[in-house]
């Protein structure tokens, strides 16, 4: 709603999908053992998760990292920092 310019999102969860979710071709679910080593599974610890980001398949160079504690109130332009 305020970051128009986003062109997909991607949720991490630990298989654990909302019930309110519907499938959408602009939303992936991510099942959080996919990310890191598979020496390093079961891991989560989201610090280690987070590490292990740039490794979620089709992701872009330039991505935005926010947790389940982040609101965005208002709209923001792609500038923003």
């Amino acid at each position: 709603m305020y970051m128009l310019w986003i062109h997909h999102i991607y949720i991490i969860t630990n298989k654990q999908v909302p019930k309110w979710y519907y499938t959408h071709e602009k939303i992936t679910i991510v099942v959080h053992t996919e990310i890191p080593l598979e020496s390093a599974r079961p891991c989560f610890n989201s610090e280690a998760l987070e590490c292990c980001l740039h490794k979620i398949p089709n992701l872009v160079e330039h991505f935005i990292y926010a947790n389940d504690d982040c609101f965005v109130g208002r709209k923001l332009s792609p500038a923003f920092s």
